[in-house]
């Protein structure tokens, strides 16, 4: 009697510790998915993190130029015209966008007499010693995610024809008002030739 006692213990026994292997075996496995899960995710992020940063300044580029349509189309139908900066209603780097922006947004001037918002700048973060993306404080001249500023040209007579800044679009742009950024290489086409834009990164407001 003591013998089989002994034996259904020594059986039960084994039973446990052979469950308890298996559970072990399974939570060591489970362990081991668990961390090369958390390596492929600290491989993976920093990975994404250059390629995101790009695609954010573009996607930031591309709101900025909607928007400064936007807010020049605006103006064009509260006031019946564009903000007279330039006889033939254009804003390049060289004069900056500074004035037009102070057209634009809310301040009380000659252009906007009615203090209308039509666009609201953020300020511009100084990162690497130079100003990007925003309102340059010491100008107030909007800049794009590289630190250059926006390119604006309209048709002064509000007709819906602008010259295009790229040789290669064919003929005038059948729009009111342009706006556009050099893109990530500060470069006005492709490596800065004019005349091949279509395989340029500028970012548009017409295409």
């Amino acid at each position: 009697m003591m013998h089989r006692v002994s034996t259904l213990a020594s059986g039960a026994l084994l039973v446990l510790c052979s469950r308890m292997m298996i559970g072990k075996q399974r939570l060591d496995g489970l362990i081991v998915v668990l961390l090369l899960t958390l390596l492929a995710v600290l491989l993976f992020v920093p990975m994404r993190g250059g390629v995101s940063r790009r695609d954010l300044d573009v996607s930031q580029a591309r709101q900025d130029v909607r928007g400064l349509v936007t807010a020049l189309r605006a103006y064009k139908t509260e006031y019946g015209r564009f903000p007279a900066i330039s006889a033939a209603g254009e804003r390049e780097p060289a004069r900056r966008n500074a004035e037009l922006l102070e057209a634009l947004s809310g301040i009380e001037t000659p252009q906007n007499p009615r203090k209308i918002v039509f666009f609201e700048g953020r300020n511009a973060q100084n990162k690497r010693g130079m100003y990007r993306s925003g309102l340059d404080p010491v100008d107030g001249t909007l800049l794009d995610p590289w630190g250059n500023p926006y390119h604006v040209r309209f048709n002064v007579q509000g007709e819906p024809e602008v010259e295009s800044p790229y040789a290669d679009e064919g003929g005038p742009l059948r729009v009111g008002v342009i706006v556009w950024s050099l893109g990530p290489d500060g470069k006005e086409g492709r490596a800065g030739n004019p005349a091949d834009s279509r395989s340029s990164d500028d970012i548009t407001s017409w295409r």
